[in-house]
């Protein structure tokens, strides 16, 4: 845990199949709360880990979040689109 992740403003993971799993770890980290792009592309996320980034206030500096080819459910969808913290954000999925 690097206070130096605190830093990052771009962090691209595509291809790491990190799935819901990862979704939610990095939902839920502090250290990513001034990162305004994020790439996760094809990685084998579904609903519950959309569902977690769409609710994670530490991801509300996003103005790119990166979901393509990850099979992601209307539900997820929806919850994206409806999210707070991602009002400012282009979610290209």
């Amino acid at each position: 845990r690097s206070s130096q992740l605190q830093n990052l403003t771009t962090l691209d993971l595509r291809y790491n199949k990190i799935g819901d799993a990862g979704a939610k770890a990095l939902a839920q980290s502090p250290y990513f709360r001034n990162l305004t792009t994020l790439n996760l592309g094809c990685n084998g996320i579904g609903a519950a880990g959309a569902e977690a980034l769409a609710k994670s206030p530490h991801l509300h500096n996003l103005t790119m979040l990166v979901l393509w080819d990850n099979g992601i459910s209307e539900a997820g969808r929806e919850a994206l689109k409806n999210s707070p913290y991602l009002r400012q954000c282009e979610v290209r999925l």
